[in-house]
């Protein structure tokens, strides 16, 4: 029996035929014409995966190869967006890769300390969702989460970030940080680990993106109309990628530095392909 197509229906499938034959060309010509600078992009989350591949990070803390991991994936997810037209999704991945970097060099300030901090502050959520929802925890598990919570709890202030806490006791401990910040925030941290000024140039310009600013009209709005088509805009597209990797190469360069066994080639060669990604792009 065959079905007839309603009016809407038939309006539809007569739209998504037209564009299915124009939309694959549109990425396959777009991804070629951006090529050089997306390839500098896959090949820095290559990199990435060339050294975790080595025996180098198999023997440190959790907290190191969690903080690795996000940030390769972070820049394998934007390579995906960018390479797709998407350069918002690219620009809010940016922003928690750019939150990784400040988390990082916060925790290396005071390594042994921190690390088991931000690793334990697993166990503090697990409590708190056992609270809420005791169901949603397995009941073998349950033993476990109570007695590392009670070991733990002094650290953490109860149902705030891992660093709340810590970072409250550090800016009270400044007159300048107590003069900034009300409450620990990511900025404050940013602050606290010496990168505020990089933290700021990047957050303002990402966050507007982020939240939906109308800095994004010529994203969104061509001519006057709406338009949901990927877009390639040079430049967000070649800022991106630059800072993509700059902040990725910075926690590389951190988490690999504080192990002398590892020898210095490999954080030189991060630098060589930060190099490339900054200069060597697309014009």
């Amino acid at each position: 029996m065959e079905i007839e197509l309603t009016e809407i229906e038939k309006e539809f499938n007569n739209y998504v035929q037209g564009l299915e034959n124009k939309f694959d060309d549109l990425l396959s010509k777009k991804a070629e014409e951006y090529d050089q600078p997306l390839y500098l992009l896959k090949a820095y989350y290559m990199y990435m995966c060339f050294i975790a591949d080595k025996p180098y990070l198999n023997k440190r803390h959790d907290t190191d190869k969690i903080l690795f991991a996000k940030t390769s994936t972070d820049i394998f997810g934007i390579y995906n967006c960018l390479k797709s037209g998407c350069i918002y999704q690219a620009l809010v991945i940016f922003r928690g890769l750019l939150e990784t970097n400040v988390t990082t060099q916060f925790i290396y300030q005071d390594y042994d300390y921190r690390t088991q901090l931000y690793y334990d502050h697993k166990y503090m959520e697990k409590y708190q969702q056992y609270k809420k929802k005791p169901e949603t925890v397995r009941k073998s598990e349950i033993k476990m989460i109570k007695k590392k919570y009670h070991e733990i709890v002094h650290k953490y202030q109860y149902n705030r970030q891992w660093y709340t806490k810590l970072l409250r006791d550090i800016i009270n401990k400044d007159n300048e940080l107590k003069r900034k910040y009300r409450n620990p925030s990511i900025r404050a941290m940013a602050d606290a680990g010496g990168m505020l000024d990089a933290y700021d140039s990047m957050y303002s310009m990402m966050s507007k993106a982020t939240h939906g600013s109308s800095v994004l009209e010529h994203i969104f709005i061509q001519d006057s109309r709406l338009t949901t088509s990927p877009n390639y805009s040079d430049r967000w597209f070649n800022s991106t990628i630059g800072l993509s990797v700059q902040n990725a190469h910075n926690i590389l360069k951190t988490i690999l530095e504080h192990d002398n066994a590892i020898e210095k080639k490999y954080v030189d060669f991060s630098n060589e392909l930060l190099y490339y990604a900054i200069f060597q792009g697309r014009d």
